[in-house]
């Protein structure tokens, strides 16, 4: 990846994170779904935010991220293929790269994203949203 590209995704990374409040309060104000207006959310909020090629040093200058801390540290947790499809698919299945067919960048089309932690999530009342990269390819080489 080029200098040029690095700093373009550096620079999405930060945008989206520095728009993280104002989606999460948005999403606290905006009305409940249809389906799920009947039906009251059991658990806590989750927000699920991945990011790509992200530095220590990056998140230093993020004054929100670095200032918190209340967040949920994995200290012992691993990756069994650090390459960011992979590692975005192990994320949202809980599978290695090996199970969900997503081995490289450009091997998404075998991913079944049926069996997600969103759709877990959506099935037990959650309303989830993603914004930005799922996968290569997505959702065209999805169908």
């Amino acid at each position: 990846m080029g200098r040029t590209s690095r700093t373009a995704a550096r620079a999405a990374i930060v945008a989206l994170l520095l728009a993280l409040p104002a989606l999460v309060a948005w999403q606290a104000q905006s009305p409940a779904a249809p389906e799920a207006a009947d039906t009251a959310l059991v658990g806590p909020d989750v927000v699920l935010v991945l990011t790509d090629d992200q530095s220590l040093e990056a998140v230093e200058r993020m004054p929100y991220v670095s200032s918190r801390t209340d967040w949920h540290t994995f200290s012992h947790a691993f990756v069994n293929n650090s390459l960011c499809c992979p590692a975005r698919a192990t994320t949202l299945t809980g599978q290695y790269d090996t199970r969900t067919g997503v081995v490289h960048n450009l091997a998404t089309g075998a991913f079944q994203d049926g069996q997600t932690l969103p759709v877990w999530l959506q099935q037990a009342g959650y309303r989830t949203g993603h914004f930005g990269k799922y996968l290569n390819g997505y959702p065209s080489v999805f169908g």
